[in-house]
Order: structure tokens, then C-alpha cells, then sequence
């Protein structure tokens, strides 16, 4: 039986074509649970506020000015990513292993129980590799960025998520610019920048405006869908301060941490407006973990001058960009990086760095022959 004219007319009307537009994402983002008075906000410039800031930059003149080789660095960093990422996805309260961290960045997918916990590893990988990227441009954050650091912790699995296939073995920093600038901002948060900029301290300074950014996108947006991209925004400013000494502040102590046991302070501060006392607390908490940060470095900077055979000796370009290439893409067989470096690397050359590398603990293999992949040393769990 022939199918009726106005059937083929509808039937042929869903049919995309090239003049029509294709079905695009609608981003949302949750009411915030607070609403910040801008009028009444200030601050007082204390003795305490100062010396606070002023302790800070010294520390981190100390942190940059420690000899550290560059593999030293770098797995410190791959090291740091990993603790970071747990830290984000055990403040959604999802356990987590590190172990399986490791496994969803090289791109492995987790058994069926586990998806959820993935699907969170995910996401703060995501919120990690942009925050990195962009930051690392030494420009502050914005309202739009904001808004997409907020996007990606809240919808990743409505649409990032289904974008990740595409970026493993690449630099899925480029995920995030698929929400940036596509986000509607909320008034809020729009306010809160402006607030920041009209201020002549707080609008030049990313430390105070990652405290004041901690403050008020919490106070917020207290949700569990959020808090990772609350957190990849104060992360983003403290970066631009290079207060996050090459990303490593992940490796500081966490346990002198003590926010909720201010939560009553941080009520006041919203109802009065007054972000004194905040930003004191905040800027102690960050001082605190640079102490340690700084404590824990020069043990690694000593034991590389007490044991020289434990320095490697300073990369060329092609190890620099092999070690790179593996720690970006998670993992990553010899062909893969062959493709990547072009023909101007022999397949042999690359053969015998790659096992160089290997045999200095920079890489390690896995599998054999054609199946073999290479990844960054596997650490033990995080405690």
C-alpha cells in the first residue's frame, strides 16, 4: 500500500538539510541556593590581610627559585594532576581510587559499577586540562569562562562526556571550548565579576579574587553538579598568580583545611557583606599549603644534589616532546606518536628514545611487540 502524500511530506520535513541548522545542546545551569547583596560587599585592608598576601609571593619566589630538573618536575606534576582529580571528585562525594584515575585519563573505560565514579573522573579531567591551558595565559578569569567551568561540572554527562571519545590520545583541553561562550552567564555570577573589577585591590589581584571567587560561588552554588566548577574557577585565578607553582599545589596538605569549621563566619560575611575575615581565612589556608609545598620540593631539590645518578640530564627537544605527547594523550603506542612527530623522526629513532626512556623510569611499557603502550610510572595510592 502506497504511502500517502502528506506521510512523505512529514517523513521528508525531519530530513536535515544543508540550509537547516543542526540540533545544537541547550546548557543549564541551577538556580543559585543564595543571593550576594553587591551593594553591601567590602573589605578591610588589614596588617593581617597584607602580611598574608605579602608571605604568599614570597613563597613563591622561593618555590621557583629551587633547582629541580625537568623529568623531576614533570612527574611531580603528573603526580599532582592525579591528586587533584581525586580531591574533586571525593568533594562530590564519590569514592575514588587512584588507580582508576590513571586507568579513565589513558583513555581505559572502567567495568559497568564503576561508570558513575568515571563519568566524575571525567569530568574534573576536563576541568583540569582547560583550567591548565588557560590559565597558563596568565589572563583572569571572566564571566563566560566561569560560566563554562560551571557547565562542564554540571551537564559533562549530558554532552561532554559524549565528546571525550573524540579527544582521548589528544588534548581534551579542547573540550571545554566547546561550552565556552555557548553558556548562558548568570546574573550572579556576572555581578560578582563586576563587583571584582569596580575594586582597585581585588580587580588586579587574582589571590584575593580566587578567595573572594571561593566565597561567593560556593556560598552560590553549594551543589554537588557545581562544585568542581567552582573549583576549576578559583584554580584558574590562582594560577594567573603563579600562587599554583606549575600546577603542584595539589601535592600540598589538605588536612590544615578547616572551611566548614567557619561555615557561621562565612553566613555573617554574606549577610553583612563584610569578606574581611574570609579572605583572611582563605589566604592563611593557601599560605599553609605553599609551606608545605615548599617543604616537601626542597627534599626532592636535595636529594638530587646529595645523588647525582639520580638527576637525569637535561632533555633534548625530541625527549621533551615524546614525554609530553605520553603525558598529554594518557597513554600512547610508538605508532601513534610516529604519526604525530611526522616524518622527520625515523620509526627507529623513536624506538630507542622511547626505551631510553623507559629504562630511566620516565615511561613505562606495557604489552609487548605491536600491542605495547607506553604511560607515566604508576604511583601507589593516595592516602
Amino acid at each position: 500500500m502506497a504511502k500517502s502524500k502528506k506521510n512523505i511530506a512529514a517523513r521528508d520535513a525531519k530530513k536535515p538539510t544543508s540550509t537547516q541548522a543542526e540540533p545544537h545542546f541547550s546548557p543549564w545551569l541551577p538556580e543559585p541556593k543564595a543571593e550576594l547583596r553587591y551593594e553591601k560587599l567590602h573589605y578591610e585592608l588589614t596588617p593581617t590581610l597584607a602580611r598574608r598576601l605579602a608571605d604568599i609571593y614570597y613563597l613563591n619566589g622561593q618555590l621557583e627559585s629551587l633547582p629541580l630538573g625537568h623529568f623531576t618536575l614533570e612527574k611531580l606534576k603528573a603526580e599532582a594532576r592525579v591528586d587533584r582529580v581525586y580531591r574533586m571528585v571525593r568533594e562530590v562525594n564519590v569514592r575514588v581510587r587512584a588507580e582508576e584515575i590513571r586507568a579513565v585519563a589513558s583513555g581505559d573505560v572502567l567495568p559497568r559499577d564503576k561508570r558513575e565514579v568515571q563519568e566524575w573522573i571525567r569530568r574534573a579531567i576536563v576541568l583540569l586540562d582547560g583550567f591548565e591551558s588557560t590559565a597558563d595565559l596568565n589572563e583572569t578569569s571572566t564571566p563566560e569562562l566561569c560560566a563554562a567551568y560551571l557547565d562542564v561540572s554540571a551537564n559533562a554527562d549530558r554532552r561532554g562526556s559524549t565528546l571525550w571519545a573524540h579527544f582521548v590520545a589528544a588534548r581534551r583541553s579542547r573540550l571545554l571550548s566547546f561550552h565556552h561562550g555557548s553558556v548562558v552567564v548568570p546574573d550572579c555570577v556576572r555581578n560578582l565579576y563586576e563587583w571584582m573589577d569596580d575594586d582597585d585591590l581585588v580587580g588586579t589581584e587574582p589571590i584575593l579574587r580566587g578567595a573572594v571567587l571561593s566565597w561567593g560561588l560556593f556560598e552560590m552554588y553549594p551543589l554537588r553538579l557545581t562544585t568542581m566548577g567552582v573549583r576549576a574557577t578559583v584554580l584558574h585565578e590562582l594560577g594567573c598568580s603563579r600562587a599554583d607553582y606549575r600546577h603542584l599545589l595539589g601535592l600540598a596538605d589538605h588536612s590544615a583545611d578547616r572551611w566548614t569549621q567557619i561555615r557561621g563566619d562565612i553566613r555573617e560575611a554574606t549577610k553583612t557583606g563584610d569578606l574581611t575575615y574570609v579572605l583572611e581565612h582563605l589566604l592563611h589556608q593557601l599560605q599553609g599549603r605553599l609551606e608545605h609545598l615548599l617543604g616537601r620540593l626542597k627534599e626532592y631539590s636535595s636529594r638530587e644534589r646529595s645523588e647525582p645518578w639520580l638527576t637525569v640530564s637535561p632533555p633534548d627537544d625530541l625527549d621533551r616532546r615524546i614525554f609530553s605527547m605520553v603525558q598529554s594523550m594518557g597513554s600512547a603506542r610508538t605508532t601513534q606518536l610516529h604519526e604525530a612527530l611526522g616524518p622527520e623522526v625515523p620509526l627507529r629513532t623513536l624506538q630507542r628514545r622511547m626505551q631510553k626512556l623507559a629504562r630511566r623510569g620516565l615511561l613505562e611499557k606495557h604489552g609487548t611487540r605491536k600491542d605495547a603502550f607506553y604511560r607515566l610510572p604508576l604511583r601507589g595510592p593516595i592516602p
